[in-house]
């Protein structure tokens, strides 16, 4: 407290030139600055959002055409099993000789090359017969022939039923076209359809390029870098060669390899932080995971964020010379005018501001003082106008809401008498009788919650009439609030719509509860029921008196709230909760220790 004093007594003894300079920077400055700062924190969320749309669909994208590619070889090597099939099958009931045995393998290649020119997406396709002969679509695939049964590959496809089974993209030298270079391959134990018995081992091959190609394909940023991620956290196709069969970094695998569902994150990486995302590829258990600089996202919003930042720079500049021609003009009566109109500003309208002098300084106090008096009386005529106000409209929707309730009601008795239920008739007139006597009240507004109590119990005695397999109700309120007050036909309305526009609609039995309690201040009264629910988008807009459209099933809820808040004040009223399909609680929230209408209106 005693800084606080210091630091104005300071300011106080300050030359007017310093004191506008103190209070025009941080005017200029920090609105600019925040601005600087709100802007390009909100231009770069909207960034991340709209690139992260267009990685979706483009992931999205490049996943259908991988799953084309892989579901091509799968076809590629059933085909091939057919044609194997009809042709070794056939061979072997012929005699076996040298000339049999490479007219058969000729026949293998040629079928094998036919086969391939139906599926582009494979790059060469390789038979192993059960002689250990190997036919391929691409002579260079015969190479090294020891080394594929040195690898395990050929012997784990044998321990296959005859399913196909895909190994993880590597660079090797054998059973490819060309050394070296990444290859995913694809292998199918070869099955006589007929025995059983294995006529030998295919092997299919996919060049990582083809992958490649398809990010290439695909619309977008130069920067932006796709590779894909097998299950063993190893980079197997990458636009980017430098990382291709290696291991991301860390962070990244971290961030996007747990998580099963497509996912978004910025990443630092080498002191460079990346929007990265991902999206996973189910059948091979791989992720294909996008990345682009930030700084290349963001680099229009730090264009603008430093010119903001200019523009304050500025603003400190021109402060100065500003101080210094308002220092020359302003003289001690204006500044202490404006200290006037400053606590006027902040409500104290009582406040006179005494002048001796009869220069411009005098004449402006003079009319500042008059001005003064004339806003207290327009203010003081505005409430009493506004109270009238109250009146009417409270009275004017009051109208509205009575013959709401008759009209039903009349229809109810019409109805029963139609089908000669003449004692059923006869209580629910007399219902609707000592509904209207608490209704009415002797034209008062508001009577006790007792009262409105036995309202609703007269008013679902007659709705239990007409829907007795519709629904059921139960009534707990505190004991404490009964004599506490509330406007008539409060509750009721409430009751109708939850019956006619919650419980009727579901088909089936349903609950109504009245529930009410009370605090130190305020009067809680729920009514709840497990009918169809209001959609929320719905929900939000029924107490809206702008955008509803005053349909049957806001109309009374409209009415209760205006009526609510008109009374006692805008921070009463009633609040939808509401389930679809399991249905819905109306709050409504009054004032404790209610003494009379003058008290509200």
């Amino acid at each position: 407290m005693k800084k606080l004093w210091n630091l104005r007594k300071w300011f106080r003894n300050q030359r007017i030139k310093r004191k506008i300079i103190i209070i025009f920077i941080p005017l200029i400055s920090i609105p600019l600055f925040v601005l600087a700062y709100v802007s390009n924190h909100i231009f770069t969320e909207s960034v991340i959002n709209k690139t992260t749309v267009n990685v979706t669909g483009e992931s999205r994208l490049i996943i259908t055409r991988i799953e084309e590619s892989i579901l091509n070889a799968e076809n590629c090597a059933n085909i091939i099993t057919v044609s194997l099939n009809k042709i070794i099958p056939a061979s072997q009931e012929l005699e076996h000789d040298e000339f049999t045995e490479k007219k058969l393998v000729t026949q293998i290649v040629n079928q094998l090359g036919l086969d391939l020119l139906f599926f582009p997406d494979v790059e060469a396709v390789a038979f192993l017969d059960m002689d250990n002969q190997l036919s391929a679509s691409n002579n260079l695939m015969e190479d090294g022939l020891q080394t594929a049964f040195q690898s395990g590959i050929i012997q784990q496809i044998n321990k296959t039923s005859g399913e196909n089974i895909w190994f993880t993209m590597e660079a090797r030298d054998f059973l490819t076209t060309v050394k070296d270079v990444p290859v995913l391959t694809l292998g199918k134990k070869i099955l006589n359809i007929n025995t059983g018995d294995q006529l030998g081992t295919l092997i299919l091959i996919i060049k990582e390029s083809s992958f490649t190609s398809i990010y290439q394909s695909v619309e977008r940023e130069q920067e932006r870098n796709y590779f894909i991620v097998d299950s063993q956290g190893q980079v197997i196709s990458s636009l980017n060669k430098e990382v291709l069969l290696k291991a991301p970094e860390k962070n990244i695998i971290q961030s996007i390899w747990l998580n099963k569902k497509p996912v978004t994150d910025i990443i630092k990486w080498k002191g460079q932080q990346f929007l990265v995302s991902s999206m996973p590829f189910e059948k091979l258990n791989w992720k294909l995971v996008s990345q682009i600089p930030l700084s290349i996202l963001t680099e229009d919003n730090r264009k603008i964020t430093w010119f903001i930042v200019s523009l304050g720079i500025f603003g400190i500049v021109f402060s100065f010379f500003g101080a210094e021609m308002l220092s020359r003009v302003i003289a001690k009566p204006l500044i202490r005018l404006t200290k006037t109109m400053l606590k006027v500003k902040e409500g104290d309208l009582k406040i006179y501001f005494s002048s001796n002098t009869s220069d411009e300084i005098g004449f402006l106090a003079s009319g500042f003082n008059k001005m003064l008096e004339q806003i207290r009386e327009l203010i003081d005529q505005v409430g009493t106008e506004q109270k009238q106000k109250r009146h009417y409209e409270l009275a004017l929707i009051q109208s509205q809401i009575k013959p709401h309730f008759l009209y039903n009601t009349l229809d109810l008795v019409y109805v029963l008498c139609a089908m000669n239920r003449v004692a059923e008739a006869k209580e629910a007139t007399k219902a609707l009788a000592d509904f209207y006597r608490i209704a009415l009240s002797g034209g008062r507004e508001v009577i006790s919650i007792g009262e409105e109590l036995d309202n609703v119990n007269d008013y679902l005695a007659i709705q239990k009439i007409r829907y007795i397999d519709v629904f059921d109700f139960s009534i707990d309120l505190d004991e404490t609030i009964l004599h506490d007050q509330i406007l008539k036909l409060t509750i009721q309305p409430l009751v109708e719509n939850a019956i006619y526009h919650g419980l009727k609609p579901k088909g089936t039995n349903g609950r109504l509860h009245i529930m009410g309690s009370c605090s130190d201040h305020e009067i809680l009264i729920t009514v709840t029921d497990n009918g169809v629910g209001i959609d929320p988008e719905i929900s939000q807009e029924l107490l809206n008196t702008k955008k509803s459209n005053h349909s049957n099933k806001s109309f009374g809820l409209i009415n209760v709230n205006e009526r609510i808040k008109l009374f006692f004040g805008n921070e009463y009223g009633i609040t939808i909760h509401s389930i679809p399909a399991e249905g819905t609680s109306i709050v409504v929230r009054l004032p404790k220790h209610t003494k009379g209408e003058d008290n509200y209106v």
